[in-house]
């Protein structure tokens, strides 16, 4: 099916303010990744962005996902409640500065409230640690409905807006791409 998606970047320099948010929750930790995984990379892609039409990287071969990993200064940080992944998010050098690539919660933490602030200014502050100047970031309206006033509400400002039209499955392929919520294979069409 054919759809408009609104694309909206944003940004953030180091020298912006940033509207605090609440600490990551008691019971909840948030660590950064000591050996590069491109395979935890992409089930975190898959696993937080399947609900959200995140299929652009979907057919990518492990080499892709491997370079993007392997990426001096490439991060990735794990939300953790007593072990069990809660989120995570991305930052990825560019020639600005960062760019926060991917961020988000697994579907069993997205509804509740109060992880995504937390987790978001988490970002902020790692990113403003390693001395980058800029911090980027883009959203859809494909995304979860409060990820635009996410960024917003931590100081993010908006740089453009832009609306494409996409080829996307009637619904989301969710969490386990080829797979409905009742273990039935389905036909999902890959981007590469």
């Amino acid at each position: 099916m054919q759809i408009d998606v609104e694309v909206v970047w944003l940004e953030l320099s180091s020298d912006d303010p940033v509207r605090e948010s609440g600490p990551i929750p008691e019971g909840f930790t948030l660590e950064r990744m000591a050996v590069a995984q491109p395979e935890v990379n992409r089930f975190l892609y898959t696993a937080v962005g399947g609900d959200w039409y995140w299929v652009d990287q979907l057919g990518k071969p492990l080499s892709w996902w491997k370079t993007r990993v392997d990426t001096p200064g490439f991060e990735t940080w794990i939300l953790r409640e007593q072990g069990s992944v809660a989120g995570y998010f991305e930052l990825e050098p560019t020639r600005t500065g960062l760019e926060l690539a991917y961020f988000g919660l697994l579907p069993a933490y997205a509804s509740r409230r109060g992880l995504g602030g937390p987790l978001l200014y988490a970002a902020i502050r790692r990113s403003r640690l390693t001395g980058a100047p800029l911090l980027t970031v883009n959203t859809c309206s494909l995304d979860h409905p409060g990820a635009l006033a996410n960024y917003k509400a931590r100081g993010f400002r908006e740089i453009r807006r832009e609306t494409f039209t996409r080829d996307l499955p009637r619904q989301s392929p969710g969490p386990w791409p080829g797979w409905d919520s009742e273990g039935h294979r389905q036909s999902i069409p890959i981007n590469s």
